[in-house]
């Protein structure tokens, strides 16, 4: 009786547990790369949202040869509710040699609310703060 009393009260903590994580991780960001060249970011939820993305910006050249591949990570930006925006635009060569395009892109944070101010882990004492 003692165990199934346990069972019971393991049970309903893990499910509650869950629930409450499936709700707080809802992001109703969608990034959509149109033609490889740019990265949309759409809202669909009611309030505004702050995310950021990890992308690899790939180079080709004429013969389709990979010739850069970096991956890199965005700044954190923000949507108003049911807002669409352009947010990345990949590089152009002066010379025409190389195509840039984005490739693997990641939704990696994303949050109702504002980042923190210190974002990058930068050491602020460093740079004559606190």
């Amino acid at each position: 009786m003692k165990i199934l009393f346990i069972a019971f009260i393991y049970i309903f903590v893990t499910t509650q547990i869950c629930h409450s994580q499936q709700t707080q991780l809802r992001c109703e960001v969608v990034v959509s790369n149109e033609q490889g060249r740019m990265l949309k970011a759409q809202n669909n939820g009611n309030q505004s949202i702050t995310f950021r993305i990890s992308y690899v910006t790939e180079g080709k050249n004429q013969n389709g040869a990979v010739v850069s591949s970096v991956k890199e990570h965005s700044e954190y930006i923000e949507l108003r509710a049911n807002e669409i925006r352009q947010i990345l635009t990949a590089p152009k060569d002066p010379q025409n040699k190389i195509t840039y395009t984005f490739r693997n892109v990641v939704i990696t944070e994303c949050t109702t609310t504002k980042p923190p101010i210190n974002s990058r882990g930068i050491n602020t004492r460093m740079n004559g703060g606190s």
